[in-house]
């Protein structure tokens, strides 16, 4: 699970019928059929409605294969594990007994850092463009203070203020037709949103395996909680690097009208607009990187160790 092959599928968008055979997973809608064989997928990720023969969970379980179930709007719902990755309750009792400010600062600042550098690398060069007065600054001073935070809900409160500061700032940044004025709830009623939720999805996915693989809780975050907490935590200081240069590069270049259809619910995207996506993400979302932060955490959890984060 550490290479760097993005060995993953990802079934997007709805219709589409599922099944298997020994060595395939065949994918069909209408009249177009995808076949992948089975050994080339490490994780099969479904988002949205589909329809799944049991072929498929049964041959990739059997195969020691991930499969992650979301949403329409690419919100986490479950996930099946291979028979054999069971809790290592050892672990996991350690895990939950864990001081959360120590990782949740980490992770915080970590998330911090990098949407600062994705805005100072991608938008500075941008013709035309300008940040408001004393605003990048902001982000720097919050950077600085967070350090001196010491209480979680403190520390959520600051992710959040300034995760929505970087949403509003690339909101500026974008064609206004495509009504991106920040990052909203789902459902989502713009592509740029549903693009992001997408991503996430994705590299949710990744993660998912990798701290499965480390027997860690998915359900014990440090700022987050609830279910799949962890992986939430987990994936914040990523999504600058691994999925919102990816989105932000296709909305920039210009997305046509005919690769999304907005409706009063929800933004509904063209599967030609999912798949380019989903290609790009293969090259973007870096698995060795994603297993060399996990390892880390499991041993700074266990041995108490420093926890290096990416930023």
């Amino acid at each position: 699970m550490s290479s760097n092959d993005n060995s993953w599928e990802a079934v997007i968008g709805h219709g589409y019928h599922l099944k298997a055979t020994s060595r395939e997973i065949h994918i069909s809608r209408d009249r177009d059929v995808k076949r992948i064989p089975i050994e080339k997928i490490d994780h099969l990720l479904i988002v949205g409605m589909h329809n799944i023969h049991t072929s498929v969970v049964l041959q990739l379980q059997r195969q020691h294969k991930f499969i992650s179930f979301f949403d329409t709007d690419a919100k986490p719902i479950g996930f099946l594990r291979p028979f054999g990755y069971s809790d290592d309750q050892e672990i996991q009792s350690i895990q939950r007994k864990t001081p959360s400010h120590r990782f949740g600062l980490a992770i915080c600042r970590a998330a911090m850092r990098a949407r600062i550098q994705f805005l100072e690398e991608h938008l500075q060069r941008r013709e035309g463009f300008q940040f408001y007065m004393g605003e990048l600054e902001l982000f720097h001073r919050s950077l600085e203070e967070v350090k001196y935070l010491v209480k979680i809900e403190e520390l959520r409160r600051l992710q959040r203020l300034t995760s929505d500061m970087y949403y509003e700032v690339l909101a500026r940044t974008v064609n206004p037709v495509l009504r991106f004025r920040r990052r909203t709830e789902r459902p989502h009623q713009d592509p740029v949103n549903a693009l992001f939720s997408v991503g996430y999805a994705i590299l949710y996915g990744a993660c998912c395996i990798e701290v499965f693989g480390a027997h860690l809780d998915p359900d014990v975050g440090f700022l987050s909680e609830g279910e799949g907490s962890l992986i939430a935590d987990l994936i914040e200081p990523f999504k600058p690097r691994m999925v919102d240069s990816v989105v932000m590069d296709l909305v920039w270049r210009g997305i046509p009208n005919s690769d999304y259809d907005c409706g009063d619910v929800r933004c509904h995207l063209s599967d030609t607009l999912v798949n380019l996506v989903g290609e790009e993400l293969r090259k973007s979302i870096d698995r060795r990187m994603l297993h060399q932060y996990v390892q880390g955490l499991r041993k700074a959890i266990c041995e108490n160790t420093e926890f290096i984060t990416p930023y």
